[in-house]
């Protein structure tokens, strides 16, 4: 055997970082009866890949835990070779600093799962371009194996430099399935963009899931294309019903919903914004990213126009995650927006306090010089529900400006912009949230769904209006136009205290199926079909098995729902403005008592 050494004699890093280290000294190593230890396991954990299927015994990786020092030791037939680890707090940057932009690709694949290449082929073409700042390598977990683990942090390591950042990354795998009321399996999981992973991950519960990834300060999870189309197999994507998601942990370490995804998922990038939102309105502190998903050799500034864009004091790891946990990340589709936005003199990873008005500023620049459709046409600030509560159109001359638009909303617990360019290319800023409590999950309405055979169409504008109530999501009514309105008769008087909504059949990557998904509407009852009260206003953000709307209970026989809006027609582009609404299945509960 050659001369047992590490591969490092010293590593100086911050809290939370995931470094490898490696026993060196000959081939026969890796299938040696290698031994780590640590002097400190709270300071430094030390993860093997001995006993794995394909494992080695060669090379650990190394979680960074907490501030101190600590000393890693392999040992083997009696020799020794030793790392020393010192460990220092990561460095906050404060919000009101001066911060520099920096655009990325948050979720990008190679051969390692199902792309083509290596991840140091992929970060070598992407440093080569001096284009993009830093890149996430994110292979799918499933296709994972303990070298391909190790390697994609290794070669993070070595592509980061002063002038590039890469970061390690898997997509990992998180499947709740269940069969819901009209038999279909419903995925109430999907992959999870896992950032500083200690392992890979395919599973079904969250336990296992954290105790593989391994939880630390800097562990961040996103959910890529968040599309939660439940339903047929054939049909499901990712599925995360957030109103429903009680895990705390999820709360913890969530940072990113894509809000962008490759042009190959342009259908589901109809509906990110508005999953996006509601994780928002529950309490969960993510930013929006832009991902290009990419599985080819187009790695970099080729595979997509989106970028996430990061603001931090400086170019360097410590620098980009500490900006991705403190929520200092936006999103531009063009590519080309720097954008700064703050509410009551709070920057982007701070909380406002609640008052009864707020001072939403923000300016905007471009990267490079700007076309004629890349100039910003329309300003809109949104808040809780993803509702516009202000907005402003802006001159087409401008490239560059500050403004302001308000809130008077005493409730509010979130604010975040989207600027829109000539070509309808949309910018969403990073949210600033208020101290005001987020909603709790919903609960089912306390009731029965009333048995479909007693509940009469009485009209419904469109094609087949009989399907709204004959048990199969999957075909569906289509209204004529927007708005549409859908009279029901309960055939009695009765207490009524939700509604149930079920989506078409959503073909996979169809855009006009998602865009005829429900938008906003409003239900109204009525005991004698004369006089009407609203009982529910809302925007549908979750399509993922059958949505429930509760309400207070009502006396009622007649139902009016309102069709306001559908997906396509919010889009607000030609291409689906005028496309109609449709809805796979309606149910309306009534109270038991």
């Amino acid at each position: 055997m050659k001369e047992f050494f590490c591969s490092k004699e010293e590593i100086c890093s911050f809290a939370g970082d995931v470094v490898t280290l490696q026993a060196c000294g000959g081939e026969e190593l890796s299938t040696a009866p290698v031994e780590w230890s640590c002097s400190d396991s709270s300071v430094v954990r030390i993860r093997s890949f001995a006993g794995d299927e394909g494992g080695f015994a060669d090379k650990v990786l190394l979680t960074l835990l907490k501030e101190g020092s600590a000393e890693v030791t392999a040992s083997l037939d009696g020799q020794e070779a030793t790392c020393q680890v010192t460990v220092r707090r990561i460095k906050h940057a404060d919000p009101e600093e001066k911060m520099n932009f920096y655009r990325g690709d948050m979720h990008a694949h190679t051969g390692f799962s199902d792309g083509v290449g290596t991840p140091e082929m992929a970060l070598a073409r992407v440093k080569e371009e001096k284009f993009l700042d830093f890149y996430t390598i994110s292979d799918h977990g499933i296709a994972y194996t303990p070298e391909k683990c190790f390697a994609n942090v290794l070669a993070a390591e070595k592509a980061t430099d002063e002038r590039f950042v890469a970061l390690p990354a898997q997509e990992a795998d998180l499947y709740f399935e269940l069969r819901d009321d009209y038999g279909f399996w419903v995925n109430q999981g999907g992959e999870l963009l896992t950032f500083q992973g200690e392992k890979w991950a395919r599973v079904t519960d969250w336990d296992s899931y954290f105790e593989r990834v391994g939880e630390h300060d800097a562990l961040m999870l996103g959910i890529p294309h968040p599309s939660d189309v439940g339903g047929a197999e054939s049909t499901m994507w990712n599925g995360y019903n957030l109103p429903y998601l009680r895990e705390p942990r999820a709360k913890k370490y969530l940072r990113f919903v894509e809000i962008l995804n490759s042009p190959t998922f342009e259908a589901y990038n109809l509906l990110h914004e508005r999953i996006w939102s509601q994780a928002l309105d529950y309490g969960y502190r993510v930013c929006p990213s832009a991902g290009s998903d990419t599985h080819s050799y187009n790695w970099g500034e080729g595979a997509m126009w989106s970028r996430t864009v990061i603001l931090a004091p400086e170019l360097s790891k410590e620098a980009i995650i500490d900006a991705m946990l403190s929520n200092r990340v936006y999103v531009t589709e063009s590519g080309n927006v720097k954008l700064k936005f703050q509410v009551n003199g709070v920057h982007p990873g701070g909380i406002v306090k609640a008052c009864d008005f707020y001072l939403c500023d923000f300016s905007f620049d471009v990267f490079k010089p700007a076309n004629e459709n890349e100039r910003i046409v329309k300003a809109e600030l949104f808040s809780d529900y993803g509702e516009v509560v202000d907005s402003v159109e802006l001159n087409r001359s401008r490239i560059r400006g500050n403004y302001t638009l308000i809130s008077r909303d005493v409730n509010a617990r979130y604010f975040y912009l989207r600027l829109t360019d000539a070509a309808g290319d949309r910018t969403w800023s990073a949210p600033i949230w208020t101290d005001n409590a987020p909603d709790e999950p919903l609960t089912l309405p306390k009731g029965r769904k009333i048995p479909r055979e007693e509940c009469t169409v009485l009209s419904a504008p469109g094609k087949y209006p009989e399907k709204l109530f004959n048990g199969n999501p999957n075909d569906g009514w289509l209204s004529e136009r927007l708005p549409a309105e859908i009279l029901i008769d309960l055939g009695k008087v009765r207490e009524v205290c939700g509604m149930g909504y079920y989506h078409h059949f959503v073909e996979i990557k169809n855009c006009t199926h998602v865009a005829q998904l429900l938008g906003k509407f409003k239900l109204e009852v009525s005991v004698d079909g004369v006089t009407y009260e609203e009982v529910v206003r809302r925007n549908m953000r979750s399509y993922g098995s059958e949505q429930v709307t509760p309400f207070a209970p009502r006396k009622a026989r007649y139902l009016r729902l309102t069709i306001l809006t559908s997906v396509g027609m919010e889009r607000g582009t030609p291409k689906y403005r005028d496309i109609p609404a449709a809805i796979g299945e309606l149910s309306i509960y009534e109270s038991e008592e």
